[in-house]
């Protein structure tokens, strides 16, 4: 099973889950909320389908574009995932401002659009994050936890947040 975690908006982010394709996945929109709730989603998410986090096989990442804080939160939480879970993560570039008209998404340099979705579209902008993280990661292996020996822990790859607006921060200087 393969876990997809996309959070490159403070707006929303969302998480899916499936094998050859997408099973399952949950939209959640709650503003700068994805440190609080992305990994009870996809425990949520996990429960729906009867399965449980060591059936994980790898993990997608969108890694960029995108603001930085939610780029960080799941590219770190994939990568701890899979770090304890064994399991190989990759990351998966999204365009920060795709075009659209009623009918479809138009997608450019082969990345896929961030856009205010219903729940069909925003399942379907899972889907091609889903297929293109799943060919990333045919050939890598994986360990199932239940066959890892007890404390052996070895790193199949670590995605690094490629984008990311920084915050406007100004640090005030001291007086002497």
């Amino acid at each position: 099973m393969i876990l997809v975690i996309s959070t490159e908006s403070n707006e929303q982010f969302g998480v899916a889950v499936g094998e050859e394709s997408i099973e399952g996945f949950r939209v959640v929109k709650k503003r700068f909320r994805q440190s609080e709730l992305l990994l009870k989603t996809i425990y949520e998410l996990l429960e729906k389908k009867n399965k449980k986090l060591v059936d994980l096989s790898g993990i997608v990442v969108v890694s960029g574009p995108g603001v930085f804080s939610g780029i960080r939160i799941g590219v770190t939480t994939g990568n701890a995932l899979g770090y304890g879970l064994n399991v190989p993560v990759v990351g998966v570039e999204v365009a920060e401002h795709g075009t659209r008209n009623t009918e479809h998404e138009v997608i450019t340099n082969n990345q896929i659009p961030i856009i205010n979705l219903n729940r069909k579209k925003e399942g379907e902008r899972l889907e091609k994050i889903f297929q293109e993280g799943r060919k990333k990661l045919k050939g890598k292996p994986s360990t199932p936890l239940s066959l890892r020996p007890f404390g052996k822990f070895e790193m199949k790859g670590i995605v690094v947040a490629k984008y990311g607006s920084e915050p406007n921060i100004s640090i005030p200087k001291l007086k002497k």
